[in-house]
Parts: C-alpha cells; structure tokens; sequence
C-alpha cells in the first residue's frame, strides 16, 4: 500500500507561516541563505565547466546563474 512521505515539507511550510505571523523566529538566517546559493552557483559552474570550484565563490559579473550551467 502506497503510503504518502512529507519529507518534512508540511512542517517547513508550517514553521514558515508561525514566523510571517510573529509567532516564531527563523530557524536559519539571510546569512544561511546567502551560503547555501553560493554552494549551489558553486556547483553551476562546476557542472558547466568540468573542473572543481573553490570556496568562497563569486559568479561573473552580469552572469544569471544557470548560465553558470549552460554554455
């Protein structure tokens, strides 16, 4: 019998609307957030060249970050 999986996603959208009411405070910061899309560019780039990318890592300038992919 197929059973449904949340994977945590109603818990998430939950803990997000008690923070937008002012019933909670943020698990993560703008500060996570920041880190966690320069992972994630880090990988694009990686992925759109081949080679391993360093940390920290700043994209182009001007460039959107799937070009970072495609090529």
């Amino acid at each position: 019998m197929w059973r449904e999986c949340s994977y945590g996603f109603p818990q998430e959208d939950q803990h997000f609307a008690n923070c937008v009411a002012g019933l909670e405070t943020p698990l993560e910061t703008g500060e996570d957030g920041r880190a966690t899309l320069e992972i994630i560019f880090a990988a694009y780039e990686s992925a759109g060249t081949g080679r391993k990318v360093a940390l920290p890592f700043a994209p182009p300038a001007g460039k959107r970050p799937i070009e970072l992919w495609l090529r």
